[in-house]
């Protein structure tokens, strides 16, 4: 829960300057932004994948805040982080 829009086009920016080539036959990256910025995250990826930095179990329906698997998905994610250390800390 930091940053504005132009904070994370920023920090994708830098990330993105700094992956050679070298370094994308040897791992994989993923940028994870908070759930309002994935729309303007996204068209700056060129070498890093999307990722949402939560889901809920639930397909749909009426659970403010939430947001699913196929939203993620719809928005051009490929990954989440499920489990995080904080996310148990703080909602069980």
């Amino acid at each position: 829960m930091n940053g504005s829009v132009q904070e994370a086009q920023s920090l994708v920016t830098a990330v993105e300057a700094g992956i050679t080539p070298d370094l994308l036959q040897n791992c994989d990256f993923v940028v994870c932004p908070p759930h309002v910025h994935l729309g303007v995250v996204r068209p700056l990826l060129k070498a890093c994948a999307l990722g949402g930095q939560d889901c809920t179990a639930r397909e749909n329906g009426a659970f403010t805040g939430d947001i699913s698997a196929a939203m993620l998905r719809d928005i051009g994610a490929d990954y989440v982080i499920l489990g995080h250390s904080e996310r148990r800390q703080y909602h069980k």
